[in-house]
């Protein structure tokens, strides 16, 4: 590698010449300058760490359709919502921008907008994400050297409240609802499973000798077009245990249904897969309505299985495997309050065990040394 500075009538041009004959440069007004990016970019190119300016010049638009046409790991759910944030959102900031022109400040501002005009900040925080994931990318790609998205103030929001029912508030709603889903009330207000993997739940997977079922897919929605694929996360395959009386409720439906060891276990009335807004719309929200626990949704009886576990003394790591989270700091961000204060009950436990070794002929040290 070569590297030198030649004066122009335009100014001082630094160059660098790669071993391939590949020439990088730039023309400054002072030699001061030149040199100044001649050492920055010998030392960025030997440590691997150079990005050529002219590659930030594609626009946002262009490398998001890159981005979108080479991403395969995004559930259908989340690409549709990463589409929908580009094209209402970031598109019309950013599209026409090249990627490498936006800064800092231009995404703290268009943060900033939103928060003014109203925008709801749950929403205001996707949108944020799904512009850091992809210039994310564009760094990974080595198209820019820094994403912009870094230390910008999102605005504060409340998560929606989690709504935690009893055993007895469970049974009631399970009772309450169609038939054809008391058992799917049950399954998901003590084992947990996400509405998703409900709607997967084949008749294989029920093992009602063992007491467990066995959570291998997840039933989602692609543009309302029903998608069976892996659950949310690797973590999210797993194996729960039941209490005997939902293992029952689930043998009786199987048998009722007909449902048969390739079958799913929960299905529309018309036996077609079943969607969880049709669920919601048709049987869910009507029972809830009935047994006076509205507002209520589907997704606060997995809220309430982790809280019955917590409970009844399950400690975080086996609370993280049967919910399926991805990493112990998902459960503690989520049901972290329910669980006991372990530091009171350990400085209790070491009280308990200092009072216990008192004993009367503990011989003092003095008096070990005196004989």
């Amino acid at each position: 590698m070569k590297s030198w500075i030649e004066q122009t009538q335009f100014g001082w041009k630094a160059r660098v010449m790669l071993a391939q004959g590949r020439t990088r440069s730039k023309t400054f007004a002072t030699q001061r300058e030149a040199k100044a990016w001649l050492r920055r970019t010998v030392t960025e190119i030997t440590d691997g760490s150079f990005v050529a300016e002219a590659s930030g010049k594609i626009s946002l638009v262009a490398w998001a359709d890159q981005w979108s046409a080479t991403t395969v790991d995004l559930a259908p759910g989340t690409r549709n919502r990463r589409i929908s944030d580009l094209r209402n959102w970031i598109l019309p900031e950013f599209g026409s921008r090249s990627i490498g022109s936006i800064t800092q400040p231009d995404v703290k501002a268009w943060v900033a907008r939103m928060t003014r005009d109203g925008r709801n900040p749950g929403s205001i925080k996707l949108s944020y994400q799904t512009l850091a994931i992809i210039l994310r990318g564009a760094v990974d790609a080595e198209l820019i050297k820094r994403s912009p998205c870094y230390r910008v103030g999102l605005p504060r929001y409340e998560r929606d409240e989690m709504k935690l029912l009893t055993i007895a508030e469970i049974v009631t709603l399970a009772g309450a609802i169609h038939p054809r889903y008391r058992a799917l009330v049950l399954l998901a207000g003590t084992g947990g499973l996400r509405i998703g993997e409900l709607g997967a739940l084949r008749g294989r997977r029920v093992d009602s000798r063992h007491g467990i079922v066995d959570v291998v897919e997840n039933l989602a929605l692609d543009n309302g077009r029903p998608v069976l694929g892996p659950g949310k996360t690797k973590a999210s395959k797993r194996k729960v245990p039941l209490p005997r009386q939902t293992i029952e409720a689930l043998d009786e439906h199987i048998d009722t249904y007909r449902v048969g060891p390739d079958d799913f276990v929960f299905t529309s009335a018309e036996g077609h897969l079943l969607r969880a807004y049709q669920f919601r719309r048709r049987y869910f929200h009507p029972a809830a309505e009935q047994t006076g626990l509205a507002p209520l949704r589907p997704h606060d009886l997995r809220h309430s299985a982790v809280s019955l576990w917590i409970a009844s003394g399950a400690n975080p790591k086996v609370v993280q495997t049967k919910a399926g989270h991805s990493s112990i700091k998902v459960t503690y961000d989520v049901y972290g309050h329910l669980f006991p204060d372990f530091d009171d009950r350990t400085t209790r436990h070491l009280e308990d065990l200092w009072d216990a070794s008192k004993v009367d002929n503990v011989v003092p040290i003095n008096d070990r040394r005196a004989n």
